[in-house]
């Protein structure tokens, strides 16, 4: 598990970790990637997109990557097995610089069809 993987390390590393974790933390506050995250959980609140951020993020750059490119990529790493949550790690991150709202344009959950096309015929 990645906290006892922390343990391992020093404090410099600890923190620039926390650093890191909580830049991409933050960049993930995004209202598109909420839509995306709505449709293929079948709800998420405030919480489960922390909770989902911080999977997010544990899946690896490229995953991170190519999801924030494009949201709707997310059914692509997403199986009906794939717990896309991860409560623990939202303790890691370093949420000084978080913003206090999501980037982009907020939606209508009756406006997610339209919206995010790709991933509502995948996951209705």
């Amino acid at each position: 598990m990645l906290g006892n993987s922390l343990e391992e390390c020093s404090e410099a590393e600890k923190n620039e970790f926390r650093k890191i974790f909580g830049a991409k933390f933050a960049l993930a506050y995004r209202w598109d990637l909420w839509g995306v995250a709505f449709i293929v959980r079948g709800g998420c609140g405030d919480d489960e997109f922390d909770y989902f951020r911080a999977w997010l993020i544990s899946e690896g750059k490229n995953t991170f990557d190519r999801v924030q490119a494009d949201p709707q990529s997310l059914v692509e790493f997403i199986s009906d097995d794939t717990d896309a949550q991860s409560e623990e790690l939202v303790g890691i991150a370093d949420q000084s610089n978080h913003p206090t709202k999501p980037q982009g344009k907020q939606w209508k959950e009756e406006d997610l069809p339209q919206l995010f096309p790709r991933a509502w015929a995948k996951c209705r």
